[in-house]
C-alpha cells in the first residue's frame, strides 16, 4: 500500500479522479521515474494546489545534481578510474537492479550510475534513514538496519524492522534545513528521501527521492512491527492534515494575511 493511501485512510479523506467533482487539493500521481504533468493539472493549479506538480524527474542523476547543489558534494564515482567497490544503480527508481561491483570498469553501462559504497554502520549494522517530507516538514524518520552491501545484489540484504524516531534526534537543525531545501529543489511536496550518514566523516548522503512511497500494505514489505507502523502513520497523518489545511487556506487566499493559518516553520 502506498503511504498516501494509508494516510488518507487514517484521516478519513476521500479521493476522486474527476476534475468535475468538488475537491480541496489535487496531486500529480504516477509511479514512474520521469513523467510529464497532464495539461489538465496545470489548469487545476489555477484554482487549487496540486501537490508534486513540478516533481517530474526523480532519477538518480537528477537526485545527485540537486544534492550536490545543496550539500556541495555527491556520491558519484567515475567507474573507469575509481578503484575499489562501488554500487551500480539504474537511473530509474524501483528497478531493484542495484548491485555491488568492483572498479575500475573498462566499459561502464551508461544506463546506470555508480555510487560510492558508503559505510554507515553502527555496531556492525548498516543504518539507513527513510525521511518523509510533508509540505516543507519532516514529521518522522524511519531508522532501518541492514547488512552492509557486499558482493552481489542489494535486494538480497537482510532488513531489520524500521524504528520511527524524531527527526531532531538524528539530524541537527542545519541538516534538516538542507534536506528540506533538497526536497524543494526536487519540487517534492510529499514523498520520501533515502539518507545515509557516512561513518568516516559524518556526512549525509541523499541517495534516492520517491514521490510515491509505499511499504504500508498487508504483505508488509517494509517489515513493520505493528506499534511502530501505528506511530509512523500517526505522525504522517497529523503532519499531512495540518500542513495541507494551511496550504489550501493560503492558496485559496493568496492576497490575504495567512500567517495565522500557516504551519510553523522548522525549528
Amino acid at each position: 500500500m502506498y503511504a498516501l493511501s494509508a494516510i488518507m485512510h487514517r484521516l478519513g479523506y476521500t479521493a476522486t479522479r474527476r476534475v468535475e467533482d468538488a475537491f480541496d487539493a489535487a496531486m500529480l500521481w504516477r509511479d514512474a521515474t520521469v513523467i510529464q504533468a497532464p495539461a489538465m493539472l496545470e489548469s487545476v493549479a489555477a484554482r487549487a494546489p496540486v501537490l508534486n506538480l513540478h516533481c517530474l524527474d526523480i532519477g538518480k542523476t537528477r537526485v545527485e545534481a540537486e544534492f550536490r547543489a545543496i550539500f556541495g558534494y555527491d556520491s558519484l564515482v567515475d567507474p573507469r578510474t575509481y578503484e575499489g567497490l562501488c554500487i551500480r544503480k539504474a537511473n530509474e527508481n524501483a528497478r531493484r537492479l542495484d548491485t555491488v561491483v568492483k572498479c575500475p570498469i573498462e566499459e561502464p553501462d551508461d544506463t546506470f550510475v555508480y555510487q560510492k559504497l558508503i559505510d554507515a554502520t553502527v555496531d556492525g549494522v548498516q543504518i539507513e534513514y527513510r525521511v518523509p517530507v510533508v509540505l516543507g516538514e519532516i514529521p518522522i524518520v524511519y531508522r532501518v538496519g541492514t547488512d552492509l552491501p557486499g558482493d552481489g545484489p542489494l535486494k538480497a540484504r537482510r532488513r531489520l524492522p524500521p524504528q520511527p524516531i524524531e527527526p531532531e534526534t538524528v539530524f541537527d537543525v542545519e541538516e534538516r534545513r538542507r534536506l528540506l531545501d533538497f526536497a524543494a529543489r526536487m519540487s517534492l511536496d510529499v514523498g520520501d528521501l533515502d539518507v545515509l550518514r557516512a561513518r568516516a566523516d559524518g556526512r549525509l548522503y541523499v541517495l534516492d527521492a520517491n514521490r510515491t512511497p509505499a511499504g504500508f500494505g498487508m504483505l508488509n514489505p517494509f517489515n513493520w512491527r505493528m506499534d511502530a507502523r501505528a506511530r509512523a502513520l500517526d505522525a504522517l497523518a497529523e503532519s499531512f492534515d495540518r500542513r495541507l489545511r494551511a496550504h489550501v487556506a493560503g492558496y485559496a487566499r493568496p492576497d490575504a494575511d495567512t500567517d495565522a493559518g500557516a504551519a510553523p516553520p522548522l525549528a
